[in-house]
């Protein structure tokens, strides 16, 4: 299952990422791993930083100057890349709310922007395939 929550969309259709949030588990073992985290979204574009702060107040709550951001894209990409890759045979499906994927899909590119400036890692799946499959894994909609 996975979930973020982002400052704002801007107008050019960049996610400023806030959030990470992400579990495994199984029907047999239950919660098997869980993965959380607070991307540091990078510069606030001119004009975006009051709506970041209206968004963070009606939703999140997360604060878009938060000390606690982690800045290290690759590191972040990389665990969930470890986390959602298949081991063994086991069959494995990636849960999103359909709600959510755009903008989980929108947070992943930013983050892979910024990775590879610093070093090459295989996310371009993240990406590309929340919209089917993801670390080759079938993506289901989670509903409640």
């Amino acid at each position: 299952v996975i979930h973020t929550n982002a400052l704002t969309k801007t107008e050019l259709g960049d996610y400023l990422p806030a959030e990470i949030c992400a579990a495994t588990f199984s029907f047999r073992l239950g919660l098997i791993q869980v993965y959380h985290d607070f991307p540091d979204p990078g510069e606030i574009p001119k004009g975006y930083r009051y709506e970041c702060k209206l968004s963070a107040e009606k939703t999140h709550k997360i604060p878009y100057d938060l000390v606690y951001f982690n800045n290290d894209s690759a590191a972040i990409l990389g665990a969930l890349h470890q986390m959602f890759s298949r081991r063994n045979s086991e069959e494995r499906f990636l849960l999103a709310m359909p709600s959510n994927r755009e903008q989980t899909k929108g947070v992943f590119q930013n983050l892979q922007t910024r990775t590879n400036k610093k070093r090459e890692i295989e996310v371009g799946r993240i990406c590309n395939e929340l919209n089917g499959k993801e670390f080759g894994i079938p993506v289901m909609d989670l509903t409640i």
